[in-house]
């Protein structure tokens, strides 16, 4: 029985020095002391299973003990395998998927795309979408010559299929958004007989440096894809998170969604979140265009996955200065002071807008409010304990274009520094306006923002000092 013991602790020993050297998360100085204190342990344990030949109790407690020690490092290897497996997953990302749906009334007798031969079809010709057209030809190759109905947007598509003009409609389903609303019942009314899923491939759009050393900008998307995070969708949440890592500080910068503004790759402009239907990379290129700024990396987060990051991290506490019930969801009542939020109270309470005078900047500053809280308990020691589930909550839905050996950097330079980070948040600010020069949604009346012009540079300004570690740290957090 000691033999088996002694083999089996060494070959655990060894799976789990080689998952935590293997992970790259660690300093050299903790790696050290994990070697030792597992050789001393081992020794321990051995010295008592010699001597315990003839003392029964001792060899007793000895077994004991091994057998507690292989316990804890064998779930110390699962969670270093765990913690290897997500940064690889969620780092560099390299693809983007694109969908276009052929959509039917959900009392229609259509069951599949088969039935419709003859039918009358209505899709949005201008501005283009190449997925769009791409279902079209799919289906003509399909079905054969197609009766079709052009609309001015996809809100108007909507209509067609509701007032009978139309059997069915081909959406690009990065504006099913976009459908919904303005005729918020459509999920319900409709049904997705058929789609066209079509990948396409992100350009490398990560930067080189060294990220313990060097200020870097964060663009962070909260995507509101219904299909996952890895889909093109509006960008509910936009944010640049500045980062020096020199004197442990974090500037939040938040952008209205609906900012008004130039398109980076086509002629227009539009909303800021409506600028994600076009992806990640026009997004990104767009934010650049319009700040001035080098985007270092991306991170697109889904609203799933806020749900499950503050489950896992035991939920936040927000002070609210507002009572409200969610428009979003009826069911969520935020009191005036400090709420304890699970996931869906949390992100309930980062969409919502009308419950405030001047909404869209206000719920801007609740996401900020949010991700702050998010950020100092991710960042605490508690965080071990809830560390598996909150890996998992957010594999279903980050993505970032920053490499995995940057991941590592960053997490083994927090373990080695221990350092209280000073986190500030930053709101740019605008006016209400009506357009029907959206590109996305040509000829019809959307709400905009103007971006004022002084808060924008007044939050470039910020960013660059936060940058140079030009501004004093504070550390009452």
């Amino acid at each position: 029985m000691g033999s088996i013991l002694i083999i089996a602790q060494f070959v655990i020993s060894a799976i789990f020095i080689y998952a935590v050297a293997r992970l790259g998360a660690f300093p050299v100085k903790y790696l050290a002391v994990i070697v030792l204190i597992i050789l001393l342990f081992a020794e321990l344990v051995v010295t008592g299973l010699v001597l315990g030949r003839k003392r029964k109790f001792l060899r007793g407690i000895s077994c004991f003990l091994s057998i507690l020690f292989m316990i804890c490092l064998s779930f110390g290897s699962a969670y270093a395998w765990k913690s290897d497996t997500f940064i690889k997953d969620v780092g560099t990302e390299t693809e983007e998927k694109y969908s276009a749906a052929v959509i039917v009334s959900a009392d229609s007798s259509y069951e599949k795309i088969e039935d419709l031969p003859g039918v009358r079809f209505a899709y949005v010709k201008e501005p283009v979408s190449v997925y769009v057209e791409e279902c079209v030809r799919e289906v003509k190759s399909m079905l054969g010559p197609m009766k079709a109905e052009h609309a001015d947007n996809v809100s108007d598509l909507a209509d067609l299929l509701y007032e009978g003009k139309c059997d069915a409609i081909i959406i690009d389903e990065a504006t099913r958004a976009h459908v919904v609303e303005t005729h918020p019942d459509f999920e319900e009314k409709t049904r997705t007989i058929w789609a066209l899923n079509v990948k396409h491939t992100i350009p490398k759009m990560g930067s080189e440096k060294d990220v313990t050393r060097e200020s870097f900008n964060i663009y962070l998307l909260g995507s509101d894809s219904r299909t996952g995070v890895d889909s093109a969708a509006m960008n509910d949440v936009n944010m640049i998170v500045t980062v020096n890592p020199t004197t442990n500080q974090i500037l939040i910068t938040s952008i209205p969604r609906d900012f008004y503004i130039s398109l980076a790759s086509y002629n227009g402009s539009d909303k800021l979140s409506n600028i994600g239907v076009y992806g990640t990379e026009e997004s990104i290129r767009t934010i650049e265009q319009f700040t001035g700024l080098t985007m270092d990396f991306y991170v697109k987060v889904g609203f799933d996955a806020l749900v499950y990051m503050v489950d896992a991290i035991g939920g936040i506490d927000v002070e609210s200065d507002t009572e409200f019930t969610a428009w979003t969801n009826p069911d969520v009542h935020i009191a005036k002071g400090v709420n304890h939020m699970d996931g869906v109270t949390a992100l309930a309470y980062a969409r919502e807008r009308y419950a405030y005078e001047n909404g869209d900047i206000h719920r801007a500053q609740n996401q900020a409010q949010v991700m702050r809280e998010i950020a100092w308990k991710a960042m605490s020691p508690a965080l071990i304990v809830h560390y598996p589930d909150m890996l998992d909550a957010l594999a279903k839905g980050m993505r970032t274009s920053m490499r995995d050996d940057q991941i590592r950097s960053l997490i083994r330079m927090q373990m080695n520094k221990m350092a209280n980070w000073d986190i500030r948040d930053f709101q740019m600010n605008g006016t209400d306006a009506m357009s029907k020069k959206c590109y996305s949604m040509p000829k019809t009346e959307l709400y905009v923002m103007i971006p004022d012009q002084e808060s924008v540079d007044s939050a470039l300004k910020l960013i660059q000092e936060f940058m140079n570690g030009e501004t004093e740290a504070v550390s009452d957090n």
